[in-house]
């Protein structure tokens, strides 16, 4: 876990870029985990398995756009919204990008690498709980971050997230839920884990 924990962290920083460098953050990440999970834990991997990559990532998005859909439909009259001026075609890619670094190497890292390791030690309600926790904790070095929200992110995203790998058992879905969720919110206006919108 510590391994990868260094070696994924360190692809993050790429990935933290944004644009193309986000995307290649990305790709770095799944190959140092892969290196890991083969080299150094020596074991398979069900969770990161092509087949069905593509479907199971797709599965996620459609539930995590559900989630914020049906959340902003239940508070829309609490918006409002303008239109930003820019290229939105640019905007949105960017948007994505940065939102797939972000998916990627986070769930390496928390579902992937943690919550693995620490269900193996003492099961997979503590381990939820651990990584929730952590989750939460990671976004307090974001900016304009609290403890109320990094404690709302722990809740929200980081009980969720680690339920959704344990439904599924499958990177794939988790990531798709993870990239989903973000650019949903991003695409709508909301800050992203303290970071303001570009759209």
């Amino acid at each position: 876990m510590v391994t990868g924990a260094v070696g994924v962290g360190l692809a993050s920083g790429l990935a933290s870029v944004g644009g193309v460098a986000a995307i290649a953050g990305a790709v770095v990440a799944v190959g140092i985990y892969w290196v890991v999970m083969r080299h150094v834990a020596r074991r398979s991997m069900p969770e990161i398995a092509k087949s069905g990559a593509v479907t199971q990532t797709l599965f996620g998005v459609a539930i995590g756009f559900g989630f914020i859909t049906v959340s902003m439909l239940m508070l829309l009259t609490e918006f409002s919204f303008d239109e930003r001026p820019g290229n939105g075609l640019s905007i949105v890619a960017s948007m994505a990008a940065t939102s797939v670094g972000a998916a990627v190497t986070e769930e390496l890292l928390f579902r992937g690498l943690a919550l693995q390791a620490l269900e193996k030690l003492c099961g997979s309600w503590a381990a939820l709980t651990i990584t929730a926790v952590l989750f939460g904790g990671l976004h307090l070095a974001n900016p304009d971050a609290t403890l109320w929200s990094s404690t709302a992110i722990a809740v929200e995203a980081g009980v969720l997230l680690g339920a959704a790998f344990l439904w599924k058992r499958n990177i794939w879905f988790v990531i798709g839920l993870h990239f989903a969720w973000n650019t949903t919110q991003g695409l709508i206006g909301i800050p992203v884990s303290g970071h303001a919108s570009e759209a």
